[in-house]
């Protein structure tokens, strides 16, 4: 027999729920479950361990720091500089020009001379950024932020490979496919030949057991 083509193989991911629905057995009372059973209740309490540290821990702690950064009093720059047109400008660190100064600093302050206003403003505006981003970094520590991010991405580390390991184990009915569909479908962003091919191969393997 042929092998499912790329476009056959797409078709059965959009029509494969349904068909689930209509031929899933019934297990046996006994019955222990499958491998990828038992990974992908392990996926499940680990994406539900997640969910609740993500609303009671994570999200209480990026508002309390951002709330934090938020509060932190914007400065002005006590060197004023006036433009070609005679206009007087002063930089605050609410300006939107941070990245902009930069650039300036990186290109020419070796080649400017030390006295110039414009250069002194210039450079002021890149220490008052660099000053609220140290300022930034102390609040994630304080408000528990930095805590909360390190324990979130080690929870969402876990339920992450737990999901996969799911989705590249093969499967056993067409129920379990159903399911591991559903966790692909997760990853739009996922679906290129790696998935076709993990779920071509269940195809397969299903279609043998049938015939």
């Amino acid at each position: 027999m042929a092998s499912p083509t790329r476009r056959a193989i797409l078709g059965a991911i959009a029509s494969m729920p349904a068909l689930a629905v209509s031929c899933t057995p019934q297990p046996a009372a006994a019955a222990q479950p499958t491998r990828f059973m038992r990974l992908y209740r392990a996926w499940q309490r680990a994406d539900a361990i997640n969910e609740r540290y993500v609303a009671q821990y994570w999200e209480p702690a990026c508002e309390r720091w951002e709330a934090a950064v938020a509060a932190i009093p914007h400065q002005e720059c006590p060197f004023v500089w006036v433009d070609h047109r005679d206009q007087a400008h002063r930089f605050r660190t609410d300006d939107g020009l941070e990245r902009m100064c930069r650039k300036i600093v990186a290109d020419f302050e070796e080649k400017a001379d030390p006295d110039d206003l414009y250069m002194r403003a210039v450079k002021w505006r890149v220490e008052a950024a660099d000053q609220r981003q140290r300022q930034s970094h102390e609040l994630a520590v304080s408000t528990g932020w930095a805590e909360a991010r390190e324990r979130e991405t080690r929870i969402g580390d876990r339920r992450y490979a737990l999901e996969w390991a799911a989705i590249e184990c093969p499967v056993n009915s067409a129920a379990e496919l159903d399911l591991k569909i559903g966790l692909i479908k997760r990853h739009p962003d996922c679906l290129d030949d790696t998935c076709i091919d993990i779920i071509a191969a269940d195809v397969a393997s299903l279609a043998k057991r049938e015939a």
